[in-house]
């Protein structure tokens, strides 16, 4: 197995403004969802994360995705940087080659199903197309 790292997340952020006023808005504090996460997977590796409710788990794969902004920090993927990728590159890396994958708690230690396995029937669609894996390559 390569130990070069597929996806290296280096002091991820995320922070979500508090704003008041409704004329005059203005950001008043800010929540640290997520601050200072690093890691690296290699390609063929499995992360998990793993943490009490609250904790930030979502956002930082939410950040990774980009469904959120990152506030700081660097995500590269394959080469590409996703905490800057715009437009039809962020659209392209999202559809086809980075997707969380949430899985059920009892399921966690066994991490070897497909997790088209762990998907509700009804956003089960992209199954038969991609032989039931969730990041089709």
């Amino acid at each position: 197995m390569s130990r070069e790292p597929l996806l290296t997340v280096k002091d991820l952020a995320v922070r979500f403004p508090i704003r008041e006023g409704l004329i005059r808005e203005r950001t008043v504090a800010e929540v640290r969802a997520v601050d200072g996460v690093s890691f690296e997977v290699a390609k063929g590796e499995i992360l998990g994360l793993v943490g009490e409710s609250g904790c930030g788990k979502s956002t930082v794969a939410r950040a990774i995705t980009r469904v959120v902004k990152p506030s700081a920090g660097t995500i590269d993927f394959d080469g590409h940087n996703l905490a800057t990728a715009e437009g039809k590159e962020l659209h392209d890396l999202r559809r086809r080659r980075a997707q969380p994958c949430n899985r059920r708690g009892e399921r966690v230690a066994r991490p070897s199903p497909p997790c088209a396995d762990d998907l509700p029937g009804s956003i089960r669609f992209a199954e038969s197309a991609h032989d039931g894996r969730c990041n089709p390559a």
